[in-house]
């Protein structure tokens, strides 16, 4: 199931946008808008604010809300409320819908190391003993976050991540994000394996 994306590198030039100093009241408007919004009160046990802004001309606040589970992020799973106040003005749901009764474990049989090896055989490439550098853990003391030295694979460090992930049939996976620049040329590859299939 091991997915790649090929990750191109923009930029974009906000006018008109300020920093969001004090947010309206998430939690209430959450629950107030619930139905609207389609999530449950499962979904909304855990999440983060990813970013919040607001559209001075127009007086929106724009906020970005990460879903998690298990401290453990939904890759690309975005909330995303546009408010004047604590009015929802219009949003964007891309949450994995009733997230803890249909993920698997959050403990994964695959290691992160593991992935990268199976990564970097997706990529046509042969890596045998990856050297981690370092590694950073959850709020529940889970190891999430693992960075490996890039050897003769990438340009840069090669870093993997736990995440959630919507498969294919709707299915909740949990997955090792890989990323690798390769050296050979410009590309940024993130590959996703299964963290207990390796598939």
């Amino acid at each position: 199931m091991s997915r790649i994306l090929l990750i191109y590198i923009f930029s974009l030039a906000w006018t008109g946008i300020g920093a969001q100093s004090a947010l309206p009241d998430i939690p209430a408007i959450l629950d107030t808008y619930k139905n609207k919004l389609g999530v449950s009160a499962n979904d909304l046990a855990e999440y983060s604010v990813s970013s919040a802004y607001t559209t001075d001309h127009l007086n929106i606040t724009h906020v970005y809300l990460e879903q998690r589970y298990q401290d453990i992020k939904v890759f690309n799973g975005i909330l995303n409320l546009n408010l004047i106040g604590n009015q929802l003005v219009s949003f964007g749901n891309r949450w994995i819908s009733d997230l803890k009764t249909n993920a698997p474990s959050e403990i994964p049989t695959i290691t992160a190391s593991n992935a990268l090896v199976r990564s970097a055989t997706e990529l046509g490439h042969i890596t045998l003993n990856p050297t981690e550098i370092r590694r950073a853990q959850n709020k529940l003391g889970q190891d999430t976050k693992i960075v490996f030295a890039p050897g003769d694979l990438s340009r840069t460090d090669i870093e993997t991540e736990l995440v959630w992930l919507k498969g294919d049939h709707k299915e909740v996976l949990l997955c090792w994000t890989v990323t690798i620049a390769e050296i050979a040329n410009e590309n940024i590859w993130q590959i996703f394996i299964d963290a207990h299939s390796g598939a």
